[in-house]
C-alpha cells in the first residue's frame, strides 16, 4: 500500500515562472553544496541543512536578503567539499523560508532561479563564497516549441504510469503532477523531485534547452 510521507512542496505554481527561469542572476554570493539533490530553475524544495557552514552561509543570506547558488556534490559522503568536489552547474536560489527541526539541523525552503556556472570557491568566516556566472536558458524556436509539447506530452504518460506502479513517490506528488499543466515547470518538477541518482540530474542541468532536458528524462 502507498504511504503518505514527508515529501513537501509549494503546490501553487507561479504564473510568473517563465519569467523566473528566463532571469540571469549572478555575481559573488553564498555557495551551498548539496549532498544528494540539484535544484532545477522555478522550483521551490525544502533542502535539510546539517553542516555548520552550510548554515552559516544561510543565515547570512537570510539576514541581509542576498540569493545564494546552490550545487551539488560529486559524492554526497564527502563531508568538507571543496569546488572540484562540485558540479559546476547548478541554480542561483532564493531563501523562502528556514526553520530549526527538532534534531538539531535547520530546514531551508528554496527558490530556484536561473542556472550558473560555479568559477571561483572560498571559505569564510561566513561559510562558503563564490562568483557565479549565468547560464541562460536557450528558449527554443517555433517548431521546437511544438516539438517540446509533445516530447513533455510523452513524459507526462510515462511518468503517471510509473507513479502508479510505484509505493515509493509519495502521494502528494502523485496528485500534484495530475494536475499540474504540461510546460517547462512540469520538466524541471520532475527533474528536481523525482527519485533520480545525481549523476543523471546533472546531465539534465547541464543542458541548455528544454527540449535536450525533456528528452533526457524520457
Amino acid at each position: 500500500m502507498r504511504k503518505n510521507s514527508s515529501f513537501s512542496f509549494v503546490t501553487e505554481i507561479d504564473s510568473d515562472v517563465e519569467k523566473i527561469i528566463r532571469q540571469n542572476k549572478d555575481g559573488e554570493m553564498g555557495i551551498l553544496a548539496l549532498r544528494d539533490n540539484i535544484l532545477f530553475p522555478g522550483t521551490v524544495t525544502p533542502v535539510t541543512i546539517g553542516r555548520k557552514k552550510s548554515l552559516k552561509t544561510l543565515k547570512k543570506a537570510e539576514k541581509n536578503g542576498s540569493l545564494i547558488a546552490a550545487f551539488a556534490q560529486k559524492n554526497h559522503e564527502t563531508d568538507e567539499p571543496g569546488m572540484d568536489d562540485l558540479y559546476h552547474v547548478g541554480t542561483v536560489c532564493r531563501i523562502v523560508h528556514m526553520m530549526k527541526l527538532p534534531d538539531g539541523n535547520h530546514n531551508a525552503l528554496l527558490q530556484a532561479v536561473n542556472r550558473v556556472g560555479l568559477d571561483s570557491m572560498e571559505e569564510t568566516a561566513d561559510g562558503l563564497y563564490g562568483k557565479v556566472t549565468a547560464i541562460p536558458e536557450i528558449k527554443e524556436d517555433e517548431e521546437k516549441e511544438a516539438e517540446l509539447t509533445i516530447t513533455i506530452q510523452m513524459l507526462q504518460e510515462r511518468v503517471n504510469a510509473l507513479s502508479t506502479l510505484s509505493d515509493n513517490i509519495p502521494i502528494e506528488m502523485v496528485e500534484l503532477l495530475k494536475k499540474m499543466p504540461i510546460g517547462v515547470f512540469y520538466v524541471n518538477f520532475i527533474s528536481t523531485n523525482y527519485p533520480l541518482t545525481t549523476e543523471k540530474k546533472a546531465q539534465l542541468i547541464f543542458e541548455d534547452t528544454d527540449l535536450g532536458r525533456a528528452t533526457l528524462l524520457l
